[in-house]
């Protein structure tokens, strides 16, 4: 594969970034439906997201391993590992489905959603969890395609998806073309039949292209201890994130519906600005496992500083224009005065928070290819509730900051992490996990 850095990145860019609209088009026009919708399913999107966070351990693991089995040249071993991830990450979708559908509710309500949400909660949490099942069998698809360097492929499948998607939801949300109007359960049952579209694509292309029939089930013990060992420590740290934020929508349950929903409609504008550097970070990740195969590590090292100083600028120049356009940005989703308030606020604190994702990112995923997975989760626990939980709680409770100190706080974590991180990769500490685990081959 040519170690193109740029040509892995646009495709998983545009990838990503509809993924992104997926999600952002749902709050979008569920806000002309009630803003009580737009809540409801922030919260339940997080817990979604939780679930989701279990189905990319395989998906992770199974990335970093077929590409460096690809970069030692061994591509018999890399078509068995993507069998044998997607044998796995079914299993974990199944029981991802179950967890959720059954027990999602019993959730809901332990971390304070207030009534006034909870049908619209429940019901799109349910729904939403069929379509986890789907997503889980084509994450470990579009796995494979990303090590054997075809990502545009993912990306052409995910610009249809998203198309259908939103088409789906004009049709569901407000009852269009005959079809009854059912608002937030219209947004769940588009991305459930998206989901399913996109799987069963990916999955024909997947033996017309690269000749892989992943129905053709073949499990590989060796295979998948290998990707559990990346794929686990990786997946805690994601975990990790996402109990820490769910943790944090608790407290923000407390502070009122302007906060959750001014909460809401900023993580959906600030994802735009994670694009790049998590498009970037996936693309520089698989060619550091090709150095890892080939036993080359200190271009390997070069290359990520080199990814990081791109990200960098990236991030800057986006956070400073989405300040800069926040207020129409807003009003876009509301009329409410408060809501504008607080969201302008929330997004300039978001500039710290941008930047240290951006650091965690760029060199998370770069420590994973080496198979330095550890240390990641290790800072995480530290920084994540010693800093964002405590310190969210801190400020947004005991000293009524409200949204205000949990966003604050989030900031901190980022930042700290992001810098353990820099000075990680520097230390090239790494290269012992490089040379006598990474050269598996």
């Amino acid at each position: 594969m040519e170690k193109n850095l740029y040509k892995l990145t646009w495709p998983i860019f545009v990838e990503i970034l509809f993924f992104i609209l997926m999600g952002s088009l749902d709050t979008l026009m569920l806000s002309q439906y009630s803003d009580l919708a737009v809540a409801a399913v922030g919260i339940s999107n997080q817990l979604v997201g939780l679930f989701g966070i279990f189905l990319n351990i395989v998906a992770t693991g199974t990335t970093v391993v077929v590409s460096q089995y690809l970069g030692a040249g061994k591509d018999a071993s890399a078509r068995g590992a993507i069998k044998t991830g997607f044998i796995l990450n079914t299993i974990i979708g199944l029981i991802a489905f179950t967890a959720l559908f059954f027990l999602g509710e019993g959730v809901l309500r332990l971390i304070n959603t207030e009534a006034s949400l909870m049908d619209f909660a429940t019901t799109y949490l349910q729904l939403a969890a069929v379509s986890l099942i789907f997503f889980s069998m084509g994450q470990a698809v579009s796995a494979g395609f990303r090590a054997y360097g075809k990502p545009r492929i993912v990306m052409y499948v995910t610009i249809g998806a998203n198309i259908l998607n939103v088409v789906l939801n004009y049709i569901f949300i407000f009852g269009r073309f005959g079809a009854p109007e059912l608002g937030v359960a219209g947004a769940a049952y588009a991305t459930v039949i998206s989901r399913f579209v996109t799987f069963v694509i990916l999955m024909l292309l997947m033996k017309t292209m690269l000749q892989i029939r992943v129905w053709r089930l073949e499990y590989g013990g060796l295979f998948s201890r290998k990707i559990l060992r990346i794929g686990i420590p990786s997946g805690s740290e994601n975990a990790l994130w996402n109990i820490s934020q769910i943790i944090l929508i608790s407290f923000v349950n407390t502070m009122g519906l302007d906060a959750l929903i001014a909460r809401t409609y900023v993580i959906t504008i600030m994802q735009f600005v994670l694009l790049f550097s998590l498009s970037l970070a996936n693309a520089n990740a698989i060619i550091i496992g090709y150095h890892v195969g080939e036993q080359t590590l200190e271009e390997a090292y070069q290359r990520t500083f080199k990814s990081f100083r791109i990200a960098m600028r990236w991030v800057i120049v986006v956070t400073l224009l989405i300040n800069v356009f926040a207020l129409p940005m807003l009003s876009l989703f509301t009329s409410n005065t408060e809501v504008i308030r607080l969201g302008r606020l929330l997004i300039l604190i978001s500039i710290g928070n941008e930047i240290g994702r951006t650091m965690n990112l760029l060199f998370i995923f770069s420590l994973r290819s080496t198979n330095d997975a550890v240390f990641p989760v290790v800072m995480a626990v530290i920084s994540m509730y010693g800093i964002s939980v405590f310190l969210g709680y801190v400020l947004g409770i005991v000293f009524a900051w409200g949204v205000v100190g949990i966003f604050v706080a989030m900031s901190l974590d980022e930042l700290f992490r992001g810098f353990f991180m820099l000075f990680r990769w520097r230390s090239k500490i790494w290269h012992k996990y490089a040379i006598t685990e990474g050269a598996l081959v």
